[in-house]
């Protein structure tokens, strides 16, 4: 008897997936991912450090954080556009412009000093737009995902 498992519920990676949305973010903003491995850290960096008022650089996990809306101030937020606590100076464009370019609503990544590598906690994802599912899913689910050899491993 052969098990029948639906396409929609396996995991798949999604971690390159996170670091575009991050990534994409995070150059709204005028930050560039750089890995500085001498040192076991991982850092965004201002190519525009004009605008990013005494910013030049921002760890990942507080990258994580602003795209993950943590800094958010939910009751200041004027007109629909974001806005963020005191410390962040980004104007309200670049913040809007940053919130738009989002592919996932929230990244589940850490970055960790042991291996020098950025981890992915979570493969569940959830889409800033319903259509980016078959945009940015269907390639990668063909690519990674064989249906035959799961269906084996689940006892199938």
């Amino acid at each position: 008897m052969t098990t029948q498992i639906s396409e929609d519920i396996l995991p798949i990676p999604t971690k390159q997936l996170q670091l575009k949305s991050l990534m994409a973010f995070m150059s709204e903003l005028g930050y560039v991912y750089t890995n500085y491995s001498a040192y076991g850290s991982s850092y965004f960096v201002s190519n525009r450090p004009y605008l990013n008022k005494g910013r030049n650089i921002i760890s990942f996990s507080n990258a994580v954080k602003l795209h993950n809306g943590v800094y958010l101030d939910m009751w200041q937020t004027q007109y629909g556009s974001p806005r963020m606590q005191d410390g962040w100076t980004f104007d309200n464009y670049s913040l809007t412009r940053a919130f738009a370019s989002r592919i996932v609503d929230t990244v589940k990544l850490q970055y960790t000093r042991k291996t020098k590598s950025i981890i992915c906690q979570s493969d569940w994802v959830s889409f800033v737009d319903p259509s980016y599912k078959s945009l940015f899913l269907e390639e990668d689910r063909s690519k990674h995902l064989n249906l035959n050899t799961c269906a084996q491993r689940f006892g199938g």
